[in-house]
């Protein structure tokens, strides 16, 4: 929402909420190691989808995959050769 838009985006500002979720259910996305291009891989397994989305709204799911970019983009070698 509004106001979440403009707290960090961290597991005590805008994602403090969703901590709950991010330590008990998320088991479906992960950050791979970089392939041979030096890029990183970005997996989701969504047989695994359904489980980790119960007891979480839409938007918590969300905020959730935007905070796995978020943190994908913060290291250097993504933001050097991209996901």
């Amino acid at each position: 929402g509004p106001i979440k838009a403009f707290q960090p985006m961290t597991l005590s500002g805008s994602m403090s909420e969703d901590l709950e979720a991010i330590i008990t259910r998320w088991d479906f996305s992960y950050l791979l190691p970089p392939d041979e291009k030096g890029r990183t891989v970005f997996y989701m397994d969504r047989s695994r989808f359904a489980y980790a989305s119960e007891g979480i709204s839409n938007l918590g799911l969300l905020r959730l995959l935007w905070y796995v970019c978020h943190v994908a983009l913060e290291k250097e070698v993504t933001q050097k050769n991209g996901v």
